[in-house]
């Protein structure tokens, strides 16, 4: 992840408005370190205002909600198996 600090600075300069979206789980703490990391070297860019994190959960449950279809794959299946943590999180 060291050069999106770098790519995104380039694209908006260059006149391609550019943000950075990071799509972790909620279940996953070293995601969440990572993404920490990436933060603080965006802010050291400027770039503060550019980053934004998406928690996958989130996203499932959104398409979910919207009846999203993908071919092939039942999203209601993925909200049962993969919305869990999200919930138990929510519950501390």
């Amino acid at each position: 992840m060291n050069g999106y600090p770098e790519l995104v600075t380039y694209l908006n300069k260059v006149g391609i408005i550019c943000d950075f979206l990071l799509l972790i789980s909620v279940g996953n703490d070293s995601s969440f370190t990572g993404a920490k990391d990436l933060q603080n070297k965006m802010i050291g860019n400027g770039l503060e205002k550019n980053i934004g994190v998406l928690l996958w959960e989130d996203v499932i449950l959104k398409m979910n909600k919207n009846n999203f279809i993908i071919p092939g794959i039942e999203i209601n299946d993925w909200v049962q198996k993969y919305t869990d943590a999200l919930d138990g999180d929510a519950e501390i």
